[in-house]
């Protein structure tokens, strides 16, 4: 079959390198039918090149996170066989030459081309071109790799609109039909990195100004102290400034321990607005979970898929002034499996507030999150936070409170520069007898790697038995749209 295709070779060589020639349907037909026959005869085998996956979601940070590979990570052509002349498959042909135009050999486009102006064959590109191409992220103090040290800024804007009963959402989305800075942060790190042995030492500190500024103070210390009164303008003009982290980090073999003061790792959703996939926070985040803790919290990577936390704080919110906390903070992260992971977080003990005419308050909390990585664009996760404490009284002293909830989302990656996502909330407040549920749509809409717009519904209602909503400052039956856009330098 060689001898009868003398100059079959050099056509395929030539294509090969040049892949952009367009050449006739009966050329490719021919050619191909030559080269499956020749590699017959000459009893080659035909490495195929490597699929590329997409990574899954990551269980945090996901709005920023990247999904679909690079253009570089394409396809290439395969190797030859040692001391074997370089005779692709028909197949291979294709998927090498597709992938030439920045299409992959599983027949969809990645690099943004326009792939059939470039030559591709039309089952790459019959389901249309990827338009999503967003390169690296700026900053503006590059990373200091030989420090492991790390300077950072963002500016999150927002605006919602008014529910039925005037109010906002809760902390973190309280004026409405306002655009508003909410977050303009600062931080330097010098992250902890000993590889798993020997010995590292680190930092951290976080600075916020803006509307959600007062709602990261540590406002269970002692009026006055630490960050509680950095507030300026009063109702729908509240600005402030904090220090939600400022602590020392160090690390030997498999145990790190975090010692001032630091986000907490209760829950799912976090202060940092670049944490979130969606622009508001649940009810879980906003009424039944701390923000901060100020003390020492040990982490212990027990092996791969175990890893163990355990300290203790001055309570919730709290500073460096201690206002009477005393609580353990801990729990486990567990890896059950390569899709499935489980955190178990809870405190216990003095909570670290005083109320009104009850001093007390101790309790014990607890947030399981389950997040389940169905495939490598769908992520399911579920929720549930359980709060028995004295500091919620029903208006008498002593009177404890019992707190439970259930939150659900689900997350669809188009690609790197469109995500989409649901969440489904219940919450169930035992001592002001109402039971509320909230369910929002919303997208992450990436136009630039250092940018993120995040659009989204929100549909609030409840069980009318405390007349004024979640602990009497939630919303009522309502529909509010909000969007905001974060951007990182």
């Amino acid at each position: 079959m060689l001898e009868l295709c003398p100059a079959l070779p050099s056509v395929f060589f030539k294509e090969w390198e040049l892949r952009k020639m367009k050449l006739s349907k009966l050329a490719i037909l021919a050619s191909m039918s030559c080269a499956w026959f020749a590699a017959q005869a000459a009893g080659q085998g035909v490495v195929q090149p490597a699929s590329v996956r997409p990574a899954a979601l990551s269980s945090n940070y996901y709005n920023l996170d990247d999904v679909a590979p690079s253009p570089s990570d394409a396809a290439v052509p395969p190797a030859a066989a040692e001391g074997a002349v370089e005779i692709p498959s028909a197949a291979e042909y294709v998927s090498s030459y597709n992938a030439g135009c920045g299409c992959s050999a599983v027949g969809c486009c990645d690099s943004g081309l326009d792939c059939t102006s470039m030559g591709c064959s039309s089952s790459c590109c019959n389901a249309g071109c990827s338009w999503c191409d967003l390169g690296d992220a700026w900053t503006l103090f590059p990373n200091d790799n030989c420090h492991n040290l790390s300077v950072g800024f963002w500016t999150q804007i927002g605006y919602h609109t008014q529910g039925q009963n005037g109010a906002g959402l809760g902390y973190f989305n309280e004026y409405p039909n306002k655009i508003q800075l909410q977050q303009q942060w600062a931080y330097i790190e010098k992250a902890v990195d000993n590889g798993g042995c020997g010995f590292d030492w680190g930092f951290r500190m976080d600075y916020v100004y803006g509307t959600d500024g007062p709602n990261t103070q540590a406002f269970g210390s002692v009026p006055g102290h630490w960050d509680t009164s950095w507030d300026h303008g009063v109702g729908d003009t509240g600005y402030g400034h904090a220090i939600p982290q400022l602590y020392a980090e160090v690390a030997y073999n498999d145990l790190k321990v975090k010692m001032g003061h630091f986000f907490t790792i209760v829950g799912y959703e976090v202060v940092p607005a670049t944490g979130n996939f969606f622009y508001s926070h649940s009810y879980s985040m906003n009424f039944t979970e701390p923000f901060t803790h100020t003390g020492a919290l040990a982490e212990f990577a027990y092996n791969d898929n175990v890893t163990l936390y355990g300290g203790w704080t001055t309570g919730w919110d709290t500073g460096f002034d201690r206002n009477g906390g005393d609580t353990f903070l801990g729990g486990a992260a567990l890896q059950l499996t390569d899709k499935l992971s489980l955190t178990y977080i809870l405190t216990y003990g003095d909570f670290g507030f005083e109320t009104g005419n009850n001093s007390d308050s101790n309790g014990y909390s607890h947030s399981i999150v389950a997040v389940y990585d169905a495939t490598d664009k769908w992520q399911y996760v579920f929720q549930t936070d359980y709060v028995n404490n004295d500091l919620f009284v029903d208006g008498a002293a002593g009177g404890a409170d019992e707190i439970f909830t259930v939150n659900q989302y689900l997350f669809y990656a188009v690609n790197d520069c469109l995500k989409l996502g649901g969440r489904f909330e219940y919450y169930d407040n035992e001592g002001f007898g109402d039971e509320n549920y909230a369910l929002t749509l919303g997208a992450n809409i990436k136009p630039h790697a250092n940018m993120v717009v995040r659009p989204e519904v929100r549909w609030d209602w409840f069980d009318p038995a405390f007349a004024s909503g979640i602990a009497g400052v939630g919303p009522r039956d309502q529909t509010v749209f909000g969007i905001d856009a974060i951007v990182t330098y």
